[in-house]
């Protein structure tokens, strides 16, 4: 280092020694679907453009009323009745593309004065009266119009006749018209992603890195399908996949084979199979968003590398099917949806519905503790951690102190997961045989990184035995 003359004494300030790891933030859920935004108000309205909820106040201004057709407003519902978590939305519903004309409909005024469209979610509309030379009415003066539901209720004050017979030219938001495209996205060219390439902009957006990704709804397509478990490959996350609504116990399974009707052959340790549809409030969902939901409940309330099953779905009301369930029976239907990577739902005597599963799809093929999904969690929270706690590290110049200090600091940090209980045990070292003179000299360390998770207890096994032995205590009682 070049200094100016000095005659005299400084101090100069260097940093070494180890540095505190941070764990990253884990109950991140991503939410790629379709939300009527041209109901919210214009400033709030956003297509294909990340954006952080983290409450239900939040999703009903930003995203709009649950209505048929589209799928975000009742996913952040599934997830936000489990509890506070941060979800990353992007709507690829555009009002501009994806709309759809009535014309000329005609509606009778009851009489209360009111009508409602064949189809809500309304972007405009004119209503006139029917005829070779209509009326056109004014709305505000005439009648309103409930853009959401589609009501139009005539005004006292207007010109339109109690109990008139009208008719409506109109333009609806219309879902129906989304491409598997608009959902799996591109990046143009002026370099804007869109759909679920979008996702790469989250971390620099908001600091978060998703570790659920969801497209209830969608997820089913094999397109879809593969377009979000390659996203979680990129990520280090997790794919919450729903089998297709009205698939029976028997198909499920197959699907898994390479003769089902339906594809599910994906051995990704990255994917996570949700099988069946749950009915909440007497209507079908996608299981994917509930047991989003759900995880992110468990990882908040008692740690990320607590796995989600056997917890309740405490919204749920009943299952697409009813599925079998014994807790000594490995032939019921719940434990062979589980041995074939299905994570499903189940309901004992007294206990609620209940997530059911530990393992990724890449069970039964690959055996690693791995494929356990809160396992696989544990080992990208603790990569990143370690990777993020690196930066200031990096470039500093390569001596026993540095090296020291990178090993003291993640060994500090094992030890904190340790006591939390998110690994049973783990260690940092740095060996002369892993880092020959050579690697040294191109500027390039390595070290031994270990760790274990703890693996859900799945399986619990007793011996029994009729043991005549403890006959004698007859004879001591008598004595």
């Amino acid at each position: 280092m070049t200094t100016a003359f000095l005659h005299g004494v400084q101090i100069q300030e260097v940093s070494t020694g180890a540095r505190p790891i941070q764990t990253p933030p884990t109950a991140v859920i991503e939410l790629v679907g379709t939300a009527p935004v041209h109901l919210v108000a214009p400033i709030n309205a956003s297509v294909n453009k990340p954006t952080l909820i983290q409450s239900d106040r939040d999703a009903a201004a930003l995203f709009g009323p649950d209505l048929p057709g589209y799928t975000i407003p009742q996913a952040l519902n599934a997830i936000l009745d489990f509890g506070a978590c941060s979800v990353v939305v992007i709507n690829v519903f555009d009002p501009a593309i994806h709309q759809a004309s009535a014309s000329g409909e005609p509606i009778t005024l009851a009489a209360d004065g009111t009508a409602t469209l064949a189809h809500p979610g309304v972007i405009s509309a004119t209503v006139k009266s029917p005829g070779g030379e209509p009326t056109i009415y004014t709305a505000g003066t005439d009648y309103t119009l409930d853009p959401t539901t589609g009501r139009i209720t005539r005004l006292a004050t207007g010109s339109i006749a109690a109990g008139a017979s009208l008719q409506v030219d109109y333009t609806f938001g219309d879902p129906s018209q989304l491409q598997n495209s608009d959902l799996i996205g591109t990046t143009t060219m002026a370099g804007v992603r869109t759909g679920l390439q979008a996702t790469v902009d989250v971390v620099h957006l908001f600091n978060l890195k998703p570790r659920i990704l969801l497209a209830p709804g969608y997820c089913s397509q094999a397109e879809i399908k593969n377009a979000l478990i390659g996203m979680a490959d990129k990520l280090k996350a997790h794919a919450y996949i729903d089998a297709p609504i009205g698939l029976t116990f028997q198909q499920a399974i197959e699907s898994r084979g390479p003769s089902g009707a339906i594809d599910m052959t994906t051995g990704s340790e990255r994917a996570v199979l949700c099988y069946p549809y749950v009915q909440v409030a007497g209507t079908l969902e996608p299981y994917s968003q509930n047991l989003a939901g759900l995880a992110a409940s468990v990882d908040l309330n008692e740690g990320f590398w607590v796995s989600p099953s056997n917890h309740e779905l405490t919204r749920v009301e009943a299952l697409e099917r009813p599925i079998i369930w014994s807790l000594s029976d490995s032939l019921c239907e719940a434990n062979q949806l589980n041995a074939a990577g299905f994570v499903t739902a189940v309901r004992g005597y007294g206990t609620g519905f209940l997530a059911w599963g530990n393992r990724s799809a890449a069970w039964p093929t690959n055996t690693d503790p791995k494929s356990f999904i809160c396992v696989r969690v544990v080992a990208d929270v603790l990569h990143e951690a370690v990777e993020r706690a690196m930066l200031p590290y990096v470039d500093k110049p390569l001596n026993r102190a540095i090296l020291d200090a990178v090993r003291e600091s993640v060994n500090t940090y094992l030890t904190t997961l340790i006591r939390q209980g998110a690994l049973v045990g783990g260690a940092c070292t740095w060996t002369p045989a892993d880092n020959p003179e050579s690697e040294l000299a191109l500027g390039h360390a390595s070290f031994q990184l270990s760790f274990m998770p703890p693996t859900p207890m799945e399986e619990v096994t007793f011996t029994s035995t009729v043991d005549t032995a403890w006959l004698a205590n007859l004879y001591q009682a008598a004595a």
